[in-house]
């Protein structure tokens, strides 16, 4: 991207199969300037954190500007 994009969230959980690739990728956009926030919950790549993690996101997607 040449401008950053405003909302750059990584979910995952410690036991998922790309906890480490997730981790790399997350330090190669924080080296390149991007807001990235990274969440990291126990469990793996299971429903239970795709549940928790959409209504977290959906949450800061559709916030209200102030």
């Amino acid at each position: 991207f040449s401008t950053p994009p405003y909302l750059y969230t990584i979910m995952t959980g410690r036991r998922d199969l790309f906890y480490g690739g997730i981790l790399r990728y997350k330090e190669r956009l924080h080296k390149k300037g991007y807001p990235v926030t990274l969440y990291i919950s126990s469990g793996g790549h299971e429903w239970s954190n795709w549940e928790k993690y959409s209504c977290m996101f959906f949450r800061q997607v559709f916030r209200s500007e102030e």
